[in-house]
């Protein structure tokens, strides 16, 4: 089962997918820090679909997690869309999982993440809001699209355990009802 994790930066995605990771036995695959690490670290369209052919060819995407963004700001500030219908066949999505997180926390958790991504502008509790309400539209036109099935999953709280039994029992009921097992 490949699982596309899709949530704001700071929204708590990676430490979901880690969790994820260690309780399923699945491997993480975080395309943002692929894109950004590759060089001239342009997320530009062409670079991105290269990244996925390679995700497609080099994983497992019977038991992957594939942290990345649904909406981001490209390098001249306008918002782009992370990905499309073929991307999703690409990397034989089966479930999307969009972590949501407060503005507040989402602030509070960039501040503290700063050796990351130093250079990330700072943006406001109006501006998360914003990209919020544009990521929900996106990402439920991409499930309405692809007939994938979406769970929202609120990390605002930091329950981290909670939060991964219930997302370990969503993705064991899914693969049971196609199925299969997951350990």
């Amino acid at each position: 089962m490949s699982i596309l994790v899709l949530g704001l930066s700071g929204s708590g995605k990676s430490s979901v997918c880690d969790l994820l990771s260690n309780a399923l036995s699945f491997s993480v695959i975080n395309l943002g820090r692929i894109i950004l690490a590759a060089p001239g670290c342009t997320p530009i369209p062409i670079q991105r679909k290269l990244t996925e052919r390679e995700v497609a060819e080099q994983y497992d995407l019977s038991q992957l997690l594939i942290d990345a963004h649904a909406i981001f700001y490209n390098e001249l500030g306008e918002i782009e869309y992370g990905f499309d219908s073929d991307d999703l066949k690409i990397l034989h999505v089966e479930m999307i999982l969009l972590i949501e997180t407060s503005p507040e926390v989402i602030i509070k958790r960039r501040k503290n993440d700063q050796t990351i991504r130093p250079d990330r502008r700072v943006e406001s509790v109006s501006d998360i809001n914003h990209m919020k309400k544009k990521q929900q539209r996106f990402v439920e036109a991409l499930v309405t699209e692809n007939k994938i099935p979406l769970y929202v999953i609120d990390n605002s709280t930091d329950k981290l355990e909670h939060i991964l039994n219930h997302v370990v029992n969503i993705i064991k009921q899914s693969a049971a009802s196609k199925g299969g097992d997951i350990n």
